[in-house]
């Protein structure tokens, strides 16, 4: 007998694991769309043995995934227990659709967020509206005056010492 499996790292909104129809999600597929497709998702993992599943991020789904796992808590749908951490968290230019003119308005996957106060902003909102965690996503932080990366360390990690990037140990 095998005990049940846990899957710390999927996303139950998109149907494919390439991210080939990454674009087809966020500029075509309604939350609604994509809401049905993760209830089939959880049903096929829990069938495939995963009776816990860390869902790490929307992918511009909003909120969907905190309904999905309480859902699943009501026993309205079949699925493994889920942690969700809603909406990802990314600076701006850090997470866009690429590719499209800049005059094109293109919706985003994240939360855009730039600095301590908006992220922590953020993270409030999220847990406000039901996330078990968050995602980071800051995959190009932005380029900042050592002082000011200084000052921002300090203040999103007091308890961190922080060095700029470009300062080197003696």
């Amino acid at each position: 007998m095998l005990p049940g499996l846990i899957d710390c790292h999927t996303h139950i909104m998109l149907a494919d694991t390439n991210n080939s129809h990454y674009e087809d999600y966020l500029l075509k597929d309604s939350y609604q769309y994509r809401t049905i497709l993760a209830v089939l998702n959880v049903k096929k993992d829990l069938e495939a043995g995963f009776t816990a599943m860390r869902d790490v991020e929307t992918e511009g789904a909003m909120y969907s995934d905190v309904d999905v796992r309480n859902a699943i808590n009501q026993g309205l749908i079949p699925g493994p227990r889920l942690k969700v951490a809603t909406r990802g968290i990314s600076t701006t230019s850090g997470y866009a659709l690429e590719g499209y003119a800049p005059q094109v308005t293109v919706p985003m996957g994240v939360q855009i967020v730039d600095g301590p106060y908006e992220a922590r902003k953020a993270v409030r909102e999220q847990f406000n509206y039901g996330a078990d965690s968050n995602q980071d996503l800051r995959h190009r932080p932005l380029q900042l005056s050592a002082q000011r990366q200084r000052s921002e360390c300090r203040e999103f990690q007091p308890r961190r010492k922080c060095r700029p990037s470009s300062t080197k140990r003696a």
